[in-house]
């Protein structure tokens, strides 16, 4: 494989066309330094691996293109905004971004992942995400090996599992209220293995009541009635030839009101973040955080 190494005060910034036409087993490895791709940067590429301590920033309204069998594979630091990453056009195209054993404050915030076999690959990853789209691929987020991402405020739309968890994984949801939006995904929406419960409050779920399919450990209650994330809609071609199958229908519960559920409501994200420190018994930390919480927000 090729491999482009920098010191750490240099920067490689592209805002053009860049081609990287790595493999598995020669992938094209960033090592070192700071790697950019620019505002009207588009990347066309196969296997490329970021390797632990180097830095990635994807800009604004940047496309990254990955050929058939291509893999984005971060082990250092991927900070990527409001971009693009895809494949060809359809689910399983490529094979997805994986973080693996990555250090905490990755980012694909508003960013937007499909057409790849797994959308987020998780490999002993423990971070939060905020407001991506995934939608698309064969597996919308698989965790595996002790994963526990949170994820607030993304859509989970036409993908053949919207979340998949092993055993030793625990994704959260939300462990209050989520924001969260799972649109017309195939089979499961949520499908987990863990032995324990699968936090899901909060989301939308395409209808109310709704019928979500998820596996019987999975507490999809205080749903919302209103999606959160309206803006964030496809194109009404993506839904062209989608079919449906709706699996296990959880335990129901009372739903949040309609006007609850128009916008993240300030502070909500750090209730649930200190929610989700109680769920885990870690009593300390989820008091600070909860004071935190009422400090911050006394009204």
């Amino acid at each position: 494989g090729t491999t482009l190494t920098f010191s750490s005060s240099v920067s490689l910034t592209t805002n053009g066309t860049l081609t990287a036409n790595g493999s598995s087993m020669s992938p094209v490895i960033l090592s070192g330094g700071n790697f950019t791709v620019g505002g009207s940067g588009t990347m066309s590429s196969g296997y490329l691996t970021l390797p632990s301590g180097s830095n990635m920033a994807v800009a604004s309204g940047t496309t990254i293109t990955f050929s058939s069998g291509g893999k984005l594979r971060i082990n250092g630091n991927l900070n990527a905004y409001l971009a693009t990453f895809q494949g060809s056009g359809y689910p399983g195209s490529w094979f997805g971004i994986e973080f693996y054993n990555p250090p905490s404050g990755q980012s694909v915030d508003y960013c937007t992942i499909k057409d790849a076999a797994y959308g987020l690959n998780l490999i002993n990853a423990d971070f939060a995400f905020s407001r991506p789209s995934i939608r698309d691929n064969t597996y919308g987020v698989n965790c595996t090996n002790y994963s526990d991402p949170t994820f607030t405020a993304t859509v989970f739309q036409t993908n053949g599992f919207g979340v998949y968890g092993d055993a030793s994984s625990h994704p959260y949801l939300g462990a209050y209220i989520g924001y969260n939006s799972f649109r017309t995904n195939d089979y499961y929406d949520i499908y987990s293995t863990y032995s324990g419960t699968i936090y899901a409050r909060g989301n939308w779920w395409g209808a109310c009541p709704p019928y979500p399919s998820v596996t019987q450990n999975v507490d999809y209650s205080n749903w919302l009635c209103v999606d959160p994330n309206p803006s964030r809609q496809p194109a009404a071609t993506d839904l062209a030839g989608l079919q449906l199958s709706k699996g296990f229908i959880g335990s129901s519960s009372e739903s949040i009101s309609p006007g609850a559920a128009s916008t993240p409501e300030p502070g909500m994200s750090e209730l649930d973040a200190a929610y989700r420190l109680y769920v885990d018994g870690k009593y300390s930390e989820a008091l600070q955080a909860f004071e935190a919480v009422v400090a911050g927000y006394p009204d």
